[in-house]
């Protein structure tokens, strides 16, 4: 009884009221035959070329961005690329620490040639304040296929942008009509009350979940190449607090040494099939190929995991560890 109350009390205090967030799939089409480099992978893609893109398409002083942006509050590519104390007044958090309020999920399954009229499709994941900026994430990839894109700067066109319910979903709201290049006046969140109830339906005693795309997360300031349990809930509850804290405007209140220290404790991780991969990126400013490994497999979490459980539903949405936005730490929960 007394557990069950102590769990009780825990899942009233991360109650987070602010936190909301939405989930979008981008549908672009090929305007003419398209490939994508097969050395650089997708999401890596779509990340750099959109930051070019919308630096062109919203910023009226591009020669002083280079060396520091003079509206650093009101532009929407500072705000979500130049993350600094100034851009999203967050405290005392400055540099790496600060999380961007994006995610880029790109398709996994391996296309990289598109006939005319075929579609390429991603997930845009928007946390707090960052769904302010869905239009700008939109004129962006409007201006990016106008320009082309890809091996021969193909051209593309942004079909529509919906509302998705999961990751998975066939199909959801419209939230923008790429015809009549409109928005849609209402634009559907989740927040976290929603996810702490959908959670309540996964095993409190095993869950499984299964790493979809490389996950980076630092043991003793280097990347794990093992993950035990308090690696893991340590770099969730780090993205889930500092995410809240910037772009929610809402203090994540927990122990957070006791609470990694109980489930360390009580809760084991097992790995299946944990194997090193690498991803690459073309990074336009330093003019280079940078890889971005992590781990794949399956992690088999076991014990008492009722007070866990919302977190991982929501890392679920979220991802979790290191360059997240470009897609990785993409997990999901799934049958052990």
């Amino acid at each position: 009884m007394r557990g069950a109350q102590r769990r009780n009390n825990l899942l009233n205090r991360i109650m987070l009221n602010n936190f909301r967030f939405g989930l979008f799939r981008f549908v672009l089409t090929a305007q003419q035959n398209a490939a994508l480099s097969t050395e650089e992978h997708v999401g890596a893609l779509l990340r750099d070329r959109f930051g070019s893109a919308l630096k062109h398409a919203v910023c009226p002083f591009l020669k002083q961005c280079r060396t520091g942006c003079i509206l650093p509050r009101q532009c929407a590519y500072a705000r979500l690329f130049e993350t600094t104390q100034e851009g999203v007044s967050a405290g005392d958090l400055r540099g790496k620490d600060v999380y961007r309020p994006f995610v880029l999920e790109p398709p996994l399954d391996g296309k990289t040639r598109f006939a005319p009229g075929e579609s390429l499709c991603f997930n845009l994941l928007l946390v707090g304040e960052g769904m302010d900026f869905l239009p700008y994430f939109a004129l962006a990839f409007v201006e990016m296929g106008r320009h082309g894109f890809g091996i021969g700067r193909a051209r593309w066109h942004l079909e529509r942008v919906v509302s998705i319910a999961h990751s998975t979903a066939d199909d959801g709201a419209l939230v923008y009509d790429g015809a009549r290049e409109r928005f849609m006046s209402d634009v559907p969140t989740k927040d976290f009350a929603a996810v702490a109830a959908e959670s309540q339906s996964l095993s409190s005693a095993r869950i499984t979940l299964e790493l979809l795309t490389p996950l980076r997360v630092e043991d003793k300031n280097e990347l794990a190449h093992e993950i035990n349990t308090t690696v893991l809930t340590r770099a969730l509850l780090r993205r889930i607090s500092r995410l809240s804290h910037l772009w929610c405007g809402e203090e994540l209140q927990l122990d957070y040494r006791g609470l990694l220290d109980r489930w360390g404790q009580t809760i084991t991780c097992e790995a299946e099939d944990l194997r090193w991969e690498d991803w690459q990126r073309g990074s336009m400013r330093q003019r280079a190929r940078l890889k971005l490994g992590g781990l794949r497999g399956r992690l088999h979490l076991s014990g008492e995991m009722s007070d866990l459980r919302p977190f991982l539903k929501l890392g679920e949405y979220l991802h979790v560890g290191k360059q997240t936005v470009f897609g990785l730490g993409k997990y999901v929960i799934c049958e052990a």
